[in-house]
């Protein structure tokens, strides 16, 4: 039998409740049927001390988060008029894109070294995941934790994810989409 390579992308804000997630799905994984790789935003020593213990190769790769600042711009964006809240939206997203580059770029390596089957990823903060994922040409599943899709951006390439899998029945309706 094949062995799937499954290539997790986890980019939360710190160590947290993100990666104790990753970490229970990857601790249930057959590992006789799965081949298994975590790329990490996080270069602290109980993310490590995680994934060491359940011998998951990972590897940390940097990420640029964006400054509180434009979430909150884009919070009060979106009670303005399109007029105003796209070219803001726009603005963001093209600086989150911009900086994280070399992020993408490493997700594309990664998905095609470690031979990924699937590409998943555990938040959806932004749109370098989905792009990465789509640049790599590798079917692209996003595991939501939180309603964490606020730009009309993010509503598009919503149409170019595989699957969704919602951890709670909260997720659905906020998201209209058919899980």
């Amino acid at each position: 039998m094949k062995k799937h390579s499954l290539l997790f992308i986890e980019d939360g804000m710190g160590f947290g409740g993100a990666v104790v997630c990753i970490s229970n799905i990857l601790s249930v994984l057959n590992r006789d049927e799965f081949g298994l790789f975590v790329i990490t935003t996080h270069k602290d020593v109980a993310t490590r001390e995680i994934f060491e213990k359940l011998r998951v190769s990972f590897k940390y790769v940097k990420y640029f988060h964006r400054p509180k600042i434009f979430s909150s711009l884009i919070s009060k964006a979106a009670c303005l008029g399109p007029a105003v809240k796209i070219p803001i939206i726009l603005f963001v997203t093209l600086i989150d894109l911009v900086l994280n580059i070399p992020f993408m770029i490493k997700v594309v390596y990664y998905a095609h070294r470690t031979h990924a089957d699937l590409v998943i990823s555990n938040n959806l903060i932004d749109l370098t995941e989905i792009i990465a994922a789509k640049l790599s040409g590798k079917p692209f599943v996003v595991h939501l934790r939180c309603n964490q899709y606020a730009s009309v951006l993010t509503k598009f390439f919503i149409k170019h994810v595989y699957v969704f899998i919602a951890i709670s029945e909260y997720l659905r309706p906020p998201l209209k989409i058919q899980f």
